[in-house]
Order: structure tokens, then sequence, then C-alpha cells
């Protein structure tokens, strides 16, 4: 080894080596250096050529060693006067390349090489790399280099000795060029089943910028370790990451594949038999019985057609791409799934994973709507009341609060569909207010860090984070109705004068006079006449007379009510201010009781020991429902008012009032209605404190034994601009007071603290009723707090350059600021770059919730709600995302958008096999056109611009527009794609479970057989005295086994696609030409439909081409184009005739729309244009469908054609049954 040899010694050695090796290649970078060319590309190879011992100190010490290879370049003797001050080395080409999954941490340090695909690249952006900081007192230059990951600044001034402030000097500093890429393991390297593995790389200098995501690349680098956390949990786990060297693109189109000479020779015997075809049928999918013309197509799809390149520059796609659309069980997924096993590159995706939904959150998340704090899943629940098994959504509108963003306030915003989803993993953060979020792994929530405001993934927030909650400056409210809470049930009601009027009015309309309507209705005339103005009238009675007259409960006003046996009371209008008092009285210091003596009695009590507030109560008991209780003592007890009536006791248990009070919430639209505040008020007065301390502690509180109220409580708070902290106390057991007098408590304790700031915002929106607690309140408020709320934002201001004066602690010690003084520090400080997102944060209708604990939960049925254009709503009093968005993940720090390659370009030069293809997101199936028919995909997004490659066969798989086809009905219309993506298809099948008795037989039998052989192979390897032998395992076995081996039939079709390159015979051009040109002439009639385009003429070579590759073959012979015309034929029988004519149509795929269709159509638009000329209010449907029933068209074709066409907007009804063209 060469360690012992000193470090001129080395140096010496790495001169030698150029002049031995490289002296041409160093004069070319000399006269290239550094515009054009900045390194020298040193060949391992060639190293360990001229010293094996110095080529392995390279890759064991590639650090100092390369140091020492950059010191010989700068001294070596340059045919021209440069200096290669800043040249680099790079050394490239390792004898063989790391499996990225088998990177260990012995390789720590090394200089290793991995293959792989770049799945994702961050933009190219500068980094210092040696730091000249500027002393704002002396002017001294400090130079630091910044080789760690974390940005480092001077401790003291090397001229004045002082601790700064200092700014960073941008024309002394020294940059390079950085990127960041995560490369893949390529696709090919992976047996079925196997996740792909991948590793970080930042590159450097004149290497960037030279990879996008989709490129197939060779990485060498040194290996480094990253610790887990931060520097305050930190972790003992370490990331992986490699530090490039070189990145090179290769163009190998199957680099992972070792294909010996043996495999070759076993494939050139593969192709000259005889049932070659026969076997490669048999080699798919084997367990899956029959498709023997399906699997022929897939195998011409995965050895695919020759991609062609033209004089000009052009590109005419060798690949095919190939649609299986089925009834369900008839096996296309277990097919895909198998393509994806022997493929030599491939990738498999579904389209059901890719929706866009999903973002969603557990069912018991509060939800601020204009009606109150709901649960989601009450939400829901109406339109989707049982549990789901795929993610599945209904049309609702629900208005809500939602932050807008680019506004930058909370607003009113409505929700226009509500989503059920199965089980989804999910994770919950409780913050240091006590709020709590649970919600799917993948939904992103509002944070505030070092990059500003952003979206960040729930699964990536972390304690110490800080999450939005809504800063609220007022909402629209409105008074809530009693009558929404009213049972009647046995009661007697006193109608208002309008009522009475309206219910005579409406009895003379219906039976001519009052008398009439009494004998009608088997009442006294007395009581029509009398009574219903004078006395209360029985609900069954009034019942009778509504039901007559056709109106509701909802269409009379009452001023009294009364319980049969009880007294009468009045019934107020609203939760008016004062009703909303006095039930907060009720939920602080009440109780109620209710159903004795079947129903009719009921009782509201309040017990407090300020009788003022007991007066209170007794006055608004009396102005409200006109009863008016007394004052009630007794020894040793504390003095209570108590109403007797069944229906106010009633009225406040709909509200939300129960006993006992583990469980007591108001209800929802009493919590954001017109005079929430009072209650608030109310229940403070009965059940609050205030704690005035001098330590400057003191708060405001309250403790209930309901978490749900607690919660309802801080929640409401927000809405008057009060946070509030929420915790527990677990109180159960015995406690003596001082007094003497022994508590038992069975509750865990909730408290609902206000302190700071918010004490001022609470006694200026809320306040007390209570005399002392208003006294205590008042010298709390009367003492200036310097808590204040704080930005996060410290971090974010670091990163800020230039002198920092008055606000040196926060941009030098990234002290969180508060709104007003960063406010300040936007008009007294050049932010630079960081100005506009102090900015979003000062401006914004926020406040920030530092994140205590973050947990994952489990598997939980979750829900969703989709806002148009905001896309979040505030869930337990947290802004949260509702649909998929661009979200800025940690690749690249963060500070950058990045390119991620998709699966189509993952499986670039190879096979993407999506299956639930009818399920993908449709803005996702549009981007799909490009990707088939260029076969490259263009990037117009966050500012980045890229077109990248998708050279791949797409392999999809779909199922019928209602779940199974419908033999009455044309197949073309059951395909629910867009006829645009379904053209691109060079080959669909429609796989069809239609009941045949053979076929039915054979399948069972194929099936039996299949799970006995693996019965019995479960049996011999599992059981150790199996009476199986293995010759009996084989016989069966060999029934169902594939006549291929999937390893030989991978290195088989990579062989094929590598080294073979078919051209046409004229035999095989001719039988093509023919058959293309046969089809044609049919439809030469003036009133015939075109029978095929010229796509289906490019599929028919491409299939023909891809057959003779199959054999090996160098050119296309007439078989081969035979083969091909005759499974083109096939498809096109299958989807591609007019159901009515029975002639072949090409615009039933191209279109959606065949001939006979499209020309039926046209007539009705002319025939109802005719029409609506004839009638005023538009053409009648009946004489519309009559007169098409005179030209030919059957009356239910003519009406479903009707429907179509109002569908399109192409027809609209003006009124009911009639129509107009648009």
């Amino acid at each position: 080894m060469a360690t012992g040899v000193d470090n001129t010694e080395l140096t010496d050695a790495f001169e030698e080596f150029y002049r031995d090796y490289y002296r041409n290649e160093i004069g070319e970078l000399a006269q290239k250096y550094p515009n054009d060319q900045k390194s020298l590309w040193v060949d391992w190879d060639d190293l360990y050529r001229f010293d094996p011992d110095l080529a392995d100190d390279v890759r064991n010490r590639p650090e100092q060693m390369q140091d020492y290879a950059e010191e010989a370049l700068r001294l070596y003797d340059l045919p021209v006067d440069v200096k290669l001050g800043q040249a680099h080395v790079r050394f490239h080409n390792l004898p063989e390349a790391e499996d990225i999954r088998e990177i260990r941490h012995e390789h720590h340090g090394m200089l290793i090489a991995v293959q792989g695909i770049v799945r994702k690249a961050t933009d190219v952006r500068p980094k210092v790399t040696n730091a000249a900081f500027e002393c704002q007192r002396c002017g001294t230059l400090t130079r630091i280099p910044q080789v760690a990951g974390d940005f480092q600044e001077p401790h003291e001034c090397q001229g004045c000795e002082r601790q700064g402030p200092f700014r960073l000097n941008m024309d002394q500093s020294e940059f390079v060029d950085a990127q960041k890429i995560r490369v893949q393991e390529s696709p090919e390297g992976l047996r079925g089943g196997e996740t792909p593995q991948a590793i970080d790389v930042n590159i450097e200098d004149d290497i960037t910028g030279e990879v996008t995501a989709g490129d197939h690349v060779r990485v060498t680098g040194v290996l480094k370790l990253d610790q887990q956390g931060d520097d305050r949990n930190q972790s003992p786990m370490f990331d992986l990451y490699m530090d490039g060297i070189d990145v090179s693109i290769e163009d190998e189109q199957f680099e992972d594949m070792n294909i010996t000479e043996e495999d070759k020779k076993e494939i050139i015997e593969l192709s000259n038999e005889d049932d070659l075809y026969d076997k490669m049928v048999g080699a798919i999918a084997p367990s899956i019985y029959g498709y023997e013309r399906e699997k022929l197509a897939m195998m011409l799809q995965l050895f695919s057609g020759v991609t062609k390149h033209l004089p000009d520059g052009s590109r005419i796609r060798g690949d095919l791409h190939m649609l299986l659309i089925g009834d369900p069980g008839t096996g296309k997924s277990q097919m895909l799934s198998y393509i994806q096993n022997i493929a030599p590159r491939s990738v498999y995706t579904s389209g059901k994973g890719s929706s866009s939904a999903g973002l969603c959150v557990t069912g018991d998340t509060m939800i601020h709507t204009d009606e109150g704090f709901r649960p989601i899943r009450d939400l829901v629940s109406s339109e989707l009341p049982e549990p789901v098994s795929e993610e599945t959504s209904v049309r609702k509108q629900i208005d809500l609060q939602t932050f807008d963003r680019d506004a930058g306030e909370m607003q009113d915003g409505t929700a226009s569909r509500a989503w059920r989803m199965p089980e989804k993993t999910c994770r919950r953060i409780e913050t240091s207010h006590g709020k709590e979020l649970e919600a799917s792994v993948n939904t992103p929530v509002l944070t505030c860090g070092t990059d500003g405001i952003e979206w960040t993934e729930i699964s990536e927030v972390e304690q110490g984070d800080h999450v939005a909650v809504p800063r609220y400056d007022a909402i629209d409210r409105s008074e809530v109705p009693v009558r929404e809470f009213l049972e009647l049930t046995t009661k007697k009601v006193l109608l208002t004068d309008d009522s009475i009027e309206f219910l005579r009015e409406s009895l003379q309309a219906e039976f001519g006079t009052l008398r009439d309507a009494a004998a009608a209705l088997d009442l006294s005339e007395d009581f029509i006449y009398l009574h219903l103005k004078n006395r209360h009238v029985p609900l069954e009675k009034l019942d009778r007379m509504l039901d007559a007259i056709g109106a509701t409960r909802e269409d009379v006003d009452f001023d009294r009510l009364m319980i049969r046996h009880g007294d009468s009371i009045t019934l107020p209008e609203a939760f008016d201010e004062d009703l909303m008092y006095l039930l907060g009285l009720v939920f602080g210091d009440g109780d109620i009781s209710l159903d004795r003596r079947g129903g009719n009695r009921g009782m509201v009590r309040i017990s407090n020991s300020d009788e003022a507030l007991l007066e209170r109560a007794i006055e608004i008991f009396d102005a409200k429902f006109d009863k008016r209780p007394e004052i009630e003592y007794q020894d040793e007890r504390v003095p209570c008012i108590r109403v007797n009536s069944a229906t106010i006791a009633r009225i406040f248990a709909n509200a939300g009032m129960e006993t006992p009070k583990q469980d007591l919430a108001l209800a929802d639209s009493l919590t954001v209605s017109e005079h929430a505040d009072a209650f608030i008020r109310g229940l403070m007065d009965a059940d609050g404190s205030v704690s005035n301390r001098d330590d400057g502690g003191s708060s405001v509180l309250l403790s209930t034994i309901s978490d749900e109220l607690a919660r309802q409580l801080q929640l409401m708070l927000e809405t008057y601009g009060v946070r509030a902290r929420t915790r527990e106390r677990d109180r159960r057991g015995s406690y003596e007071r001082g007094d003497g007098y022994v508590i038992e408590s069975k509750h865990v304790q909730q408290f609902v603290e206000i302190y700071g700031a918010d004490i001022d915002r609470y006694a200026e929106a809320i306040g007390f009723d209570s005399v002392e607690k208003q006294r205590s309140l008042a010298e709390i408020t009367a003492v200036e707090r310097r808590q204040r709320e704080t930005l996060p934002i410290g971090s974010t201001l670091a990163t800020v350059e230039g002198a920092a004066g008055q606000y040196y602690q926060n941009i030098n010690r990234s002290e969180d600021p508060g709104r007003s003084r960063a406010r300040s520090m936007l008009e007294d400080v050049d932010l630079g770059p960081t100005e506009p997102l102090v900015k979003e944060a000062v401006d914004a209708d926020l406040r920030w919730d530092e994140v205590v604990a973050a947990v994952d939960t489990g598997e939980k049925e979750v829900f969703d709600l989709t806002v148009p254009e905001t896309h979040n709503f505030v869930g337990n009093g947290i802004v949260t995302h509702n649909t998929a968005a661009a979200v800025r993940d940690d690749f690249g720090d963060g500070q950058q958008w990045t390119l991620e390659a998709g699966a189509l370009v993952l499986a670039d030069l190879g096979i993407a096999a999506v299956d639930e293809l009818d399920k993908m997101n449709p803005d996702d199936r549009s981007a799909m056109h490009q990707a088939l028919e260029q076969q490259e995909i263009s990037i117009n997004k966050a500012g980045i611009n890229a077109t990248l490659k998708s050279r791949c066969s797409l392999l999809g798989a779909a199922n019928p527009k209602y779940g199974r086809f419908d033999q009455f009905e044309p197949i073309g219309e059951q395909i629910d794609l867009e006829p645009a993506l379904i053209s691109r298809f060079d080959l669909i099948f429609t796989v069809t479970d239609e009941p045949d008795e053979e076929e039915d037989r054979n399948l069972a039998s194929h099936i039996i057989q299949t799970n006995y052989a693996g019965e019995l192979h479960t049996h011999r390897v599992e059981n150790p005295t199996s009476d199986y032998s293995q010759e009996q395992v084989d016989a069966v076995t060999e029934e169902v086994a594939p006549t291929i081996e999937p390893d030989l039939l991978r290195k088989y079709i990579a062989h094929a696609k590598t080294s073979c390159f078919p051209t046409m015979t004229e035999e095989a051009k001719t039988e093509i030409e023919d058959f293309y040109v046969d089809l044609r002439v049919q439809g030469t009639d003036e009133d015939a439909a075109v029978p095929v385009t010229a796509r289906k003429l490019e599929a028919l070579v491409r299939l023909s081409e891809a057959s003779a590759r199959i054999r090996l073959s160098d050119t296309v012979e007439k078989e081969d184009a035979e083969r091909a015309t005759t499974i083109a034929r096939y498809c096109m029988e299958q989807i591609g005739v007019d159901p009515e004519t029975g002639e072949f149509d090409a615009d039933v795929v191209e279109t959606g729309t065949s001939k006979s269709q499209r020309d039926r159509i046209q007539n009705l638009k002319g025939i109802i244009s005719d029409i609506e000329e004839e009638y005023d209010e538009g053409a009648p449907v009946d004489v519309v469908v009559e007169r098409a029933e005179e030209v030919g068209i059957d009356e239910s074709k003519a009406e479903h054609e009707i429907e179509k066409l109002k569908q399109k907007g192409e027809v609209y009804e003006p009124r009911t049954d009639h129509l107009r063209t648009t």
C-alpha cells in the first residue's frame, strides 16, 4: 500500500502518472481552462495500471488522495502560461458499481460507483465555499471556509476582537454551482415485489446541470453519513449520501442485464424452435387460463418494433401501446403484474393510486363551518353513511372558513365535495396550546420556518415545528331561532294573532265557511270562533287544521307553550344575548332533569354562591319564558334557583346541556352564533376563575370534566381573537379541603387557560358580568405585559446579510420577533431575498402554534372536503390542506422546487404497466397523450421548464364504465376513457366474462390443477415427512409451469432489443399494404364510414417487426405481417365495428362516436332546429321524437341522443320537456 509514502512522494507519483498517461489531456485542459473545461477526468483503470497501490489508496482514502492529485495538477509543467488553481481531478470508471441496496457502513469514506435512474433533481444554485465576513465595526474581513453542512459564521472579529455584527461580503466570498440529485435503482435491476432503493448525491461545479430526472446515470463519489434528527434531538441513526465526483449518462438500454455467452447460445437455440410462438404465449402468466391472443400481443409488445430515426431528424416510435378493458375477475391485473416481472425494464403503477384525493383527516376533526364547529364525520355521513372500500366522494356544498394565501387572510369559502375514504396510515400532532390534529400521513398542514410559510406533509412535521392557526378579525354571525331546539310533543300552543288570521283565511278558502271547516274537521264551532284565539290549542287539533290546508307547523308562530298538566310559558324567538348568557350559566353551574311522569316534567337548576348572578338569571327566565323562580336556601348548600318546565329543560338539552356533564357540548350552530360571546361570558361567570399573580403568570381559566366542551371553548375563543391553552389533569380520587370537607372526584379535569396579551383580548371581547371576577380582570389588564405573540421566522432572518442594528438579536441570534417588530424590520432593514418570506408571515391572518409531539397512529378511517381555489379548511383549529398540491419536500433542503420522474419516465426504454387506468386523475390522463405519441413529457411548472424522455411501451388495464360489459350496449360507449387517449393505443382488447359450459369447465380444471401443484410443492417443502416425491411434484407442476424460465425470457427480450433490427421484405410490405387498402376500399361509398386510419398502418408495421424480433430475424417475413394483421383484425372486430351497420368504423375509437350515430345526431339537431321555430317555448320532446321516427330513428335511440346532446350543452330545456339548440 502507498499509505506509508509521505505527501510529497504522493504528489510526485501523481505528476509522474500524468506525464505517462495524461500529457495530451492536460494540455487540452490548459487551453480550455476555466471557461470551457475545469476538470481532468482520470480513468481508474489507467491509474491501476500505473500503480495498483496508488489506485487502491484512491478508493480507500479518496478525499485525501484527490487533494494530492489536484496539487500535482497545479505543479505540472504546462505547455502554456496558464495556472490550473481551481481545476478538479475527477476519477471515474471504477471496475464495478455497488448495488444501492447493498451499500453498508463499511463503505463510509470510500470512493464507490452506483448506477441507476435520476428520480429527482434540483435546479443548479450557487453555494458559498469560502465566506468573507466584514465586521460592521472596523471593516476587517474574516474568511470562514464552509465545509460542513451548516453555515459557519465567525465567533469574533480578527481586527477589533468584538463579536460582530458581521455582514457577508458577496464580492469577496467564493461560490460554486451546486445541485442535488436522487439516484434510484434501475427497474431492470429489480425482481418482482422489490421496492427500489435510492441515494442522494451532492454534485458541484462543472458537473452540475448535465442530468435531469429520468436519465440513466453512473455516479462516482465518496460515501458520507448524515446524522438523523436536529441539534436538540440527535438520533443514533444515520442516513447515507454521496459527494459526487463524476456523473455520466449511460445510453445502454439494459446496463444491469448480465447476458453471458452461454445465455446467448441458449437464446439462439430457443429462437430456432418450430413452436417458438406457442412457447412464448405459454411463458406469460401460465396460471391464467386462455387469452392466447392477448398473451401473444403482450409478448409482441415486450419485444416491440424498431425505433426509426429519419435523415431529417424526425423519429418514428417502435414501442407498442396496448389496452385491456374487461370485466372484473378476468385476470387483467395478474397479467400486468406478470409482464412487469418478465420485462427487462418495467414500472408498475395503479391509476387508483394517482388520485389527488387521499389527503384527509380522522372523523372527530372539528371543521369550522358557518353552522359551527362540526365533526367532519357528521358532515360527510349524511350522504355517505357507511364505510367504503375505496375513495368515494359526493357533491355537497358546505360553507366554511378557509385561508386565502394570495390575500393573506381568513375568508368565507365553500366546499364542493365531501369524501369518505378507507383506512389510511395516519399521524397525530399535538401543539403547545393543547390542539391535536390526526390526518393521513400525506396530508399537508401550513407551517412556518426557515423557508417562510409553506405546506408540509404531516409525516414530515416534527417537534419544534410551527403550524398555522387562524387569526380571525371578525366572522359573519347570526342569531339562531329557538324553534330549532323545540320539541312539540304533548304540548299546547297559544298562537299569535297573525297565525290565527292565516288559519281562518286558509280554512275559509278550503271549505267555504269556518262552520263548514269545523264540521269537516270534527271541531266545535266554539273552538274555531273563540278558543282558537283565547286558549291554548292542542297540537293534535292544530295539526288537523294544518293538514287540511296543506301547511306545516313551520307556517305558524305562537306566543306561549303549555304541557298537559303544566304551566304555560312564552317562547323567545331567538337565542339573543340574554338567552345565550343564561345558557352559559346553566352549562357552568346548572343541571337539568327530564322525562319524569311520561315526559311532562322537567327542571332547570342553577346553583351559585354569587346571588347577583342568580338574580340576573331570574330576570332572564322571567323576560324570556314568563317563569320567575325564587332563590332557594338550604343548610350547607349553595343557593340555587329552580325552574320547573319540561319545555325549557328540553330546549336547553337540545342546545347541548346534559347532566352529568362529562359529555357536555354546545350545539354546533350556537358555537359561531351572533351572541356566542355572551355564552362564554355566562360560562366563565359561573365556572371560570381569574388568577392574579405578581410574577407575571396571571391567567383566566375554566375547568370542566368535558373534553369536548374544552375543545369547543378554545375554538370559540379563537373566533374572537383570543388564544387559549387546553390541558388535562387527572383528579380522580378523594381530596380534603382546608375546611375538612372531602371531595370525591371520578373525572379527568380539563383546563382552558388564557395568558399574556390574550387576557387583554379576552377583557375587550368578552369579559365578565361577575363583579368580583371583572374587578380581578381589570387589575391584571392594568399592568403592561410583554408576552406578545411571535412569528417563527428567526431562522429565516438568520440568512439576512448586512447590518442588523437594533435587530441584532433577531438577525444574528435567530430570535423570533413579534409581529410589529417584524413589520418595522421590513421598513428599516434590507432583508434581501428573505423579504417576501418575512412580509408574507407578517401580513398573514395567522398565528403559530409550536408542535410538542408527533406520533404515528396506524390505520384509521378518514374523511375530506374539497375546497376549490384555496384548497384548505380549518380542522381542530389548524389550517389543513385538503387536496394534492405542489409541496416542497426536504429534498434540496426545501429551498427550491425539484423535478421528479414519474412512472412513464422511470420506464424509459422499457414498459410501463398501468392498472386501473380509468381511475386515474383526468389531468394525469391528459398528460399521457404526449407521452404515448411523442414519447416525451413537457414540464412547465414552478419556474421549471423541462422535457423528460418517456420512450416506453404502455400496457394499460381498465374496467368498463358501468363495472361490467353490457352485451346490449355498444362496447365503444362503455369505455370510460377519452377518445383522444384510446386512439393512441395500437391494440385494444375487450376481456369479457360470459358463461360458456365448455370454457368454464376448462377454466375450473386449470385453476384447480394450478392450486393442486402449489399444494404439492408447499407440502413437500414445509413437511419434512412428506410422502410426495419430487417426481410427483414435478409431474404436476410441469402442466402449469411457464414454458420458458422467466430469467431466460428477460435476457432473451433484452438481447433481441439490443441486437436485432429487422427490415421489411417485399412480401411483408405487400401483405400489410393489401390489408390496409382492402379495408379502406370499404369506405369509398358516399355514406360509408372510414374503416381504418393510417395510425393502424403504423401499428401493423410495429407488430410485424416485433414478430420478427421474437425469431431474432433480420427480416420481417410475410408470416410476421400475417400474424400482425390477424391480431389487428381481431381487435378491430371487438371495438372498431359500428353495431348498427356491422361495418368497420374507425371513428368508434378515434372520436367515440360512430358515423351512424353522428348522422343521427345531426338529423336530430336539424329536427329540433326546425320545430323550435314553430313553438314559442321550444320544440316539444314528444314532437321531436315523433318526427325522428318518421325519418327512421327509433324512439329509444332518439331519446338517448337527446340526453347526450343536453349533457354536451348542444341543446337545452327552456322549460320542462321542451328543447332549443344552443
